[in-house]
């Protein structure tokens, strides 16, 4: 993407779908086996971004779906995942799911 800037619009809308679909998965009846893999889908995107840089289109479209699949996800699952990491990469989870507890996760309030 840096040599050519003119392809993060598709780079974009590649990964607005992604985030859609994990918002329809995560909605619909497939919602109890999406349990079981919604944690190795956070672990793929953290070490992910940890080896390079994500644009922050990107990066902003792709955490709308990992946020509904960490809402899906228990919170046993999610320390057993922050436990498995590397100390790079834990740090890295640690930033996301602090975005999410802040500004995602549904806390009963209005």
């Amino acid at each position: 993407l840096t040599q050519h800037p003119h392809d993060i619009t598709g780079v974009v809308e590649a990964a607005h779908a992604v985030a859609r679909l994990l918002l329809l998965v995560s909605t619909t009846n497939f919602r109890t086996e999406l349990t079981k893999v919604a944690h190795s889908v956070v672990a793929e995107y953290v070490t992910g971004t940890h080896k390079g840089a994500l644009h922050t289109k990107v990066k902003r479209e792709l955490c709308r779906g990992l946020y509904k699949l960490m809402g899906v996800s228990d919170k046993y699952r999610l320390a057993a995942l922050n436990a498995s990491l590397t100390p790079g990469v834990k740090d890295t989870f640690r930033l996301l799911h602090q975005e999410y507890k802040k500004y995602h996760q549904y806390r009963g309030m209005v």
